[in-house]
């Protein structure tokens, strides 16, 4: 409910176009990325790589761009481009699309100096990045504790490596850096008017009082701005509300104090902006002249939320060969001669991992200056760093590592600063897509303790084509000399895709080995297992890997997985499993070998029955209306059935009803929970002997569109089928089905 003091004041402001702004608050909110050129570009301009994976991107997401933003695309809701890997690892930035007007109307340049002085969680500071291309210096600060630390991540998962993050206060900054910056934004903490289509809590902390009292904070902050900003520099005032006092009048009031300042026009059509979108001089008492030139972004003119935006321009000129300086000085780092001495464990990691051309553009791996130590953390500081004795400093440039007990640790921030294809070690390729959320971070696609990218072993991954095939262009792209195992994982997944047949993955085998003859093909062969009468090592594949507690455990295995194939490879994952030099010849076995054989031998019959299961599932449903992957009709890959439910409530229903046909725990009421390894919740059923044995009946899914839930198992086909007829039951007294 929009506050009605707030609707009067916009009534009198907008006039005949007040229905037309009240209707814009019923449409949809707006979704929009900007792309992260420091990912996509290197130092010498794009690579063949880069220029494939921003092609993906604008593929999967069916991007359409932003008009007034370099880099910045509009995106469905239904693309959710948060939840894939490629935002964690900087590719893009997900930001309100109006809120891309402000740093295009600062025009950052590359070797500027440039100060965010308002920045969590750091939109606009990596838009400001990424037109610096990693030249000059960024200083952006926040002065809350909390929203400081977000800023700081998002530089990090970013890759930027010339900025400078600090928490500290407007004034303390304006005594530090007199006259020092080329360009200041000040994105100004706000009433938040236009956050209120896509925030209710901003609508329910609005008040006139909170208006007035964000205006008197807005006029400190520009007061603290204009000492910091030198002579010709440029300063980008900007706020998300609609009200005058905080925009016009902030600007007028600020002006009638500083005649050094003047408006900067905006040229509107330049940016397609579309007419009357104008600063409003009516609106506030006493407005500047030329007012009129700022910009309101109106969200029933153009597809945002709503911004304001002003362009003001200190007068004079810098004497020539002028070089600011701040009252900290300029920041001395570690003196070149202690540097080889109390970092040569970073020295002896750089030169064993980056080539001579990055470490020398980079300057990774510069004797002299250049470098800060905070404690045992290394950092690469930007050109002409600011002293840090007294500022509170929270991230000095890029942070290389840590030292620990005379061993150095590479960073994550490194990491994203230099991309996967320069990270040590072996390359792992993914040509299906993006494996199973809970392999994210094993590989280390999500940050996690021991993940193979804390190991030095980098990742990259190949989409399948929009009709579901394999991209064969972009595979033979995708590899190169360090690519040393590719893995195709065998299943859909939590993915709505169709299972690849043993055929599929022999042409995808024999077209990797092709370009690369001396890779290892490896195969996750999970809920495939004697589904068809060849498996993976029949057609190429190096090596498979699997579960016990699926297909091959026949429903006895209480634990436990398998790996098969070329002996040097397995040889190797014993070692690895017990210790080097000791292998398989020892270590416990928990007199577990008597259930693992048994379920291998009673596996046939089991999986056939769960074939059997996943075809009456199947065809239950589709007569029902729902989609299903695969069809009634269709080959059997794998054991699992995946039905398009359409929404939670539905999900949850046919779990229940799973569960409830269930030998064991049948009381149990499966709801969705946050699992370890997702990244959403998650609802699991599974009435089974032994814990986590999915060849047993169960069923699951992540709480997330298109609602598809994953049956799979069935010990017997009687079973299967009263628990599929069960789910009908659950659907039918929710009123969810008509049968």
């Amino acid at each position: 409910m929009l506050p009605q003091v707030f609707l009067e004041r916009m009534q009198g402001l907008l006039g005949s176009e007040y229905e037309e702004f009240l209707v814009s608050f019923d449409h949809e909110k707006y979704q929009a990325l900007r792309l992260n050129p420091l990912k996509l570009r290197t130092e010498s301009g794009r690579t063949d790589d880069s220029t494939v994976i921003e092609e993906k991107i604008q593929q999967t997401f069916r991007l359409h761009p932003v008009p007034w933003a370099d880099n910045g695309y509009y995106y469905t809701k239904e693309d959710q481009p948060g939840k894939h890997p490629w935002h964690e690892a900087g590719l893009y930035y997900i930001q309100e699309p109006s809120a891309m007007a402000p740093v295009t109307l600062l025009s950052p340049q590359p070797g500027e100096r440039i100060l965010d002085l308002c920045a969590a969680p750091g939109g606009k500071s990596t838009q400001i990045a990424s037109a610096m291309e990693g030249e000059g210096l960024l200083v952006t600060n926040e002065i809350h504790p909390a929203r400081a630390k977000i800023l700081s991540e998002n530089v990090e998962r970013m890759g930027i490596r010339n900025a400078c993050v600090l928490n500290e206060t407007p004034e303390h900054l304006a005594d530090i850096f007199e006259e020092y910056f080329d360009r200041i934004l000040v994105d100004a903490p706000c009433s938040g008017e236009g956050m209120f289509r896509k925030n209710e809590v901003a609508c329910e902390e609005w008040s006139p009082e909170n208006v007035q009292l964000c205006a008197d904070r807005q006029d400190g902050i520009l007061e603290c701005a204009a000492r910091m900003l030198v002579p010709g520099g440029r300063l980008v005032y900007s706020t998300c509300t609609f009200a005058s006092a905080e925009n016009e009048g902030s600007i007028s009031r600020f002006l009638a104090k500083h005649e050094e300042f003047e408006i900067v026009p905006i040229d509107k059509k330049a940016l397609g902006i579309p007419e009357g979108c104008d600063g409003i001089p009516g609106c506030v008492e006493n407005p500047a002249p030329g007012i009129e030139g700022t910009l309101r972004l109106w969200p029933h003119k153009l597809k945002g939320e709503g911004h304001y935006a002003a362009v003001l321009q200190k007068k004079g000129k810098l004497p020539e060969g002028y070089q600011p300086v701040c009252a900290t000085g300029t920041e001395k780092g570690i003196p070149a001669k202690n540097l080889a001495k109390d970092w040569a464990e970073y020295f002896a990691f750089a030169k064993e991992t980056f080539s001579e051309k990055l470490m020398g553009e980079a300057g990774l791996c510069t004797a002299g200056e250049g470098f800060l130590a905070f404690g045992d953390n290394l950092y690469r500081m930007p050109e002409r760093m600011p002293g840090v004795k007294g500022l509170k400093v929270l991230r000095p440039g890029l942070h290389l590592g840590t030292l620990k007990k005379n061993r150095f640790e590479p960073a994550h921030a490194l990491a994203l600063a230099l991309g996967a294809n320069l990270l040590p070690g072996d390359e792992l390729l993914s040509p299906v897509g993006a494996p199973y959320d809970t392999l994210e971070e094993v590989i280390g696609i999500r940050p996690s303790p021991g993940s193979l990218r804390e190991y030095g072993v980098s990742y990259r991954q190949v989409d399948l084509l929009p009709d579901g095939s394999f991209d064969y262009d972009g595979i033979r792209a995708a590899i190169h000399e360090k690519t040393k195992l590719v893995t195709i994982q065998r299943s859909k997944g939590y993915a709505t895709r169709p299972s690849f047949s043993v055929e599929e993955i022999g042409k995808l085998i024999a077209f990797c080995k092709s370009c690369k003859p001396d890779i290892i093909c490896m195969v996750d062969n999970c809920y495939g297992e004697l589904v068809e009468r060849q498996e993976p090592t029949d057609v190429g594949a190096d090596m498979v890997v699997g579960s016990l507690i699926k297909n091959l455990g026949g429903g006895l295995a209480p634990t436990g997985g398998y790996v098969c194939g070329r002996q040097d490879l397995i040889d190797r994952c014993a070692y690895r499993l017990s210790a080097p030099g000791l292998g398989k010849e020892v270590g416990a076995n928990l007199g577990l070998l008597t259930s693992f054989y048994q379920g291998l031998f009673l596996a046939p019959t089991v999986v056939a029955s769960a074939v059997k299961g996943a075809i009456f599932t199947a065809g239950c449903y589709e007569a029902l209306g729902f989609r299903v992957i695969p069809g009634s009709r269709e080959v059997r890959r794998d054991i699992i059935q995946a039905v398009e439910l359409g929404s939670a409530e539905a999900m949850e229903a046919f779990c229940q009803g799973i569960q409830a046909a269930a030998p064991v725990d049948s009381y149990v009421t499966p709801i969705p929970y946050a699992m370890p390894g997702y990244n959403c919740d998650v609802i699991m059923a599974a009435g089974a002997f032994i814990q986590g044995s999915s060849i047993e009946l169960s069923a699951d899914g992540p709480i997330r569109a298109p609602y598809s839930v994953y049956f799979q198992g069935g010990l017997t086909w009687f079973h299967a089928k009263t628990g599929i007829l069960m789910s009908l039951q659950k659907l039918y007294e929710k009123g969810l089905v008509k049968i």
